[in-house]
């Protein structure tokens, strides 16, 4: 039969709980016990600004302060130890927790003490916790861009498929996807190829974006200029334009940690050329000229219900093309595009004695 613990100093040192245990005779009431929070105590951040390809504007400087660096993540340490402490308050039964029982923070450190009741109300709450909050979701986001041709082969030899494409595409594509089995993407990526397939994990409820894109420059402007000797001299503006992929969006774990529902959205964003045209402003002349870029970006929205290891399949929800260039084609004439996302989710790792 386990001692009996009597009254010790517990200490939370960063967010570890540390608790030193000392022999009790049997009017003994309180039990202290080991918890590491150090994994509740850290922040899980939102990246929220995930950007828009295409032409690229200059970036304003970072306002002062922006880069405070360790000293905002140990005040975000210091407020999430401070809801803990709190939700542990509000949960655990006043009666469990008793008159011996302390709860105190100071600089990110906690101490706490309370009944072996209150010790199993507080272990199972960080169970809890962990399981809610530390489970993962991985989405990856496949394009695919069949044409005509491919799509005649498809339909022959994959009519479920080839119907199933169709329904995707259908008035703006249907935001919360059509399943797909997994032999059925195989052979969609066996027969049409991939353009990219972006992928990235976060945690429940958190939301981000993976990017990736490649920049190309061009001369967006001329503007006139004075030279040492007093002659009129042009320099031409240097632009920016980018294209790629954005998968940005949020995944909530459900309840039962089977499926996760998903709010995303996947842009492509495709440089079809540039167009050169006289520089504004300055005497039309051939050698002053910039270019215009042609780019067509189509995106998808995503919202949907997954289960774990699944695949959903999507059509185009928008599409738009600024500047086209006349009679160049755009980007949809090579081919429908579809998005097939595959979600895997990651449950929560307690380590072993951890409570």
């Amino acid at each position: 039969m386990p001692a009996r613990l009597a009254p010790a100093t517990v200490a939370i040192l960063l967010g570890l709980l540390t608790a030193s245990a000392r022999a009790a005779d049997s009017a003994g009431a309180v039990v202290e016990r080991t918890y590491d929070v150090r994994d509740l105590a850290i922040p899980i951040p939102d990246f929220n600004d995930a950007p828009e390809l295409g032409i690229e504007k200059p970036q304003p400087p970072a306002p002062a302060g922006a880069d405070a660096g360790a000293g905002d993540a140990a005040k975000s340490r210091e407020a999430q130890t401070k809801e803990l402490i709190t939700l542990l308050r509000e949960v655990v039964p006043p009666a469990d927790l008793g008159d011996a029982h302390l709860v105190a923070e100071r600089d990110g450190q906690l101490y706490v003490r309370g009944s072996a009741e209150a010790h199993g109300a507080v272990a199972k709450v960080l169970d809890e916790l962990r399981r809610r909050r530390m489970g993962q979701v991985t989405l990856e986001a496949r394009l695919v861009q069949p044409d005509a041709k491919t799509l005649e082969k498809i339909a022959a030899d994959e009519p479920v498929l080839a119907r199933k494409l169709h329904l995707a595409s259908f008035h703006g594509g249907d935001r919360a996807g059509t399943e797909l089995s997994a032999a059925e993407v195989e052979a969609l990526r066996r027969i049409a190829g991939t353009v990219s397939a972006p992928r990235m994990t976060v945690y429940t409820g958190q939301n981000a974006y993976v990017l990736v894109a490649t920049s190309r420059a061009y001369v967006a402007s001329v503007v006139r200029k004075t030279g040492p000797d007093g002659a009129e001299a042009f320099e031409g503006v240097i632009g920016t334009v980018a294209a790629g992929v954005v998968l940005s969006g949020r995944a909530t774990l459900a309840g039962d940690g089977k499926s996760a529902a998903l709010g995303a959205r996947v842009s492509l964003t495709t440089l079809l050329g540039m167009t050169d045209q006289p520089a504004p402003g300055v005497p039309r002349r051939d050698d002053l000229k910039v270019q215009v870029p042609d780019f067509e970006t189509r995106t998808f929205d995503v919202n949907a219900v997954a289960p774990d290891g699944g695949y959903l399949l999507f059509g185009v929800t928008a599409s738009k093309r600024p500047n086209p260039a006349a009679g160049a084609p755009g980007a949809a004439e090579q081919g429908p595009l579809y998005l097939v996302v595959h979600t895997t989710l990651v449950p929560p790792r307690i380590p072993e004695g951890v409570h």
